[in-house]
């Protein structure tokens, strides 16, 4: 077991539930809080939480304020808009860590392409609309998704259609969006899907291999529902529960869950790097002569936690320059 109190919770203001789970996973993101600037407002109040959250269990009062939630803190709202709501606070160079690029191209049945468009995201919504009784699969919502009675001008008709969705560019932080909310068209009205997600805890793109850090949960209905979050701390690799102004240690979340609702991912530094290491021999003849590496802070620190990441990925860099040399010879001076 961890330390006793080596992490501290929030104080709830009455239905702020949904923001302490938000705020608990920005605070567990050292990627994001490492960004903050004192200049902000918005910066300078998290950093101030932040700072809180390293002693004790904290209030959020000011925060509520800046994000102008003061008279309605006893109305529950969504986590993921309110996640959404603080990154467009913060500084962009703290935001930037959650944006990516998704390229969405439609085709027909036909395979004629209606429309491609790419466009920026903070975080990427997945439908449960069709999942009925069945369990929904993350990792298929990466796959096609059809729709239909869309207009093709090449067939100059209406037709099936298939939407590809393709990330263009990684964010370092990916936000999955699980749409439990959504509206009944039949009585106009709100309503909620409880079925089970089969949650990955590792997701790969062609570019990044992503890792399960922190998911924020939703238990209940529309009106009376609550937020907790569960995080796997970067300190001491263990995973935590914050329900407000509790805190406990738990096991690593299943596979298989009816409450997930936000699903956090880290970007995995090693893939990126092996990924890299694997493109000097094509890349670095001409400076291998001044080759670094050059780490963050962030990363720095988690080559100390994982120091066998930290080996094999200047195992890798040395190996890939060697070889470079070897094929074209050392540089030398003009």
């Amino acid at each position: 077991m961890g330390q006793p109190n080596s992490h501290h919770g929030l104080y709830n203001q009455g239905a702020t539930c949904y923001l302490n789970s938000i705020l608990q996973v920005l605070y567990m993101t050292p990627e994001f809080n490492s960004r903050l600037k004192k200049k902000s407002p918005a910066d300078r109040e998290l950093r101030k939480i932040f700072e809180g959250l390293k002693e004790k269990t904290y209030r959020i009062e000011n925060i509520t304020g800046l994000l102008e939630m003061t008279e309605d803190v006893y109305q529950q709202r969504d986590a993921a808009e309110c996640l959404e709501m603080i990154l467009r606070k913060v500084s962009p160079k703290a935001s930037e860590v959650f944006e990516g690029r998704l390229r969405c191209t439609t085709k027909c049945s036909q395979g004629h392409i209606i429309i491609e468009e790419t466009n920026p995201f903070r975080t990427l919504s997945l439908s449960l609309n069709d999942t009925q009784d069945k369990t929904y699969d993350v990792e298929s919502s990466f796959q096609d998704l059809k729709g239909n009675n869309v207009y093709c001008k090449e067939c100059q008709k209406k037709t099936d259609a298939t939407k590809e969705c393709e990330m263009v560019e990684d964010p370092q932080i990916l936000a999955l969006l699980l749409k439990r909310f959504d509206i009944d068209y039949n009585t106009m009205s709100y309503v909620k899907s409880d079925c089970k997600v089969n949650v990955p805890h590792t997701l790969k793109t062609k570019n990044k291999r992503y890792s399960l850090y922190g998911m924020v949960n939703h238990m209940g209905s529309l009106s009376g529902g609550h937020y907790t979050a569960t995080i796997l701390s970067d300190e001491d690799q263990t995973w935590y529960e914050f329900d407000d102004d509790r805190v406990r240690e738990v096991k690593k979340p299943p596979h298989s869950s009816q409450t997930a609702y936000l699903l956090v991912y880290r970007g995995d530094y090693s893939f990126g790097a092996d990924q890299r290491a694997s493109r000097v021999i094509t890349n670095s003849y001409n400076c291998c002569s001044c080759s670094f590496l050059c780490f963050s802070p962030y990363y720095f620190r988690r080559c100390l936690i994982k120091p066998l990441v930290f080996l094999q990925t200047c195992f890798k860099v040395c190996e890939n320059i060697l070889l470079c040399l070897i094929f074209h010879g050392f540089p030398t001076s003009k």
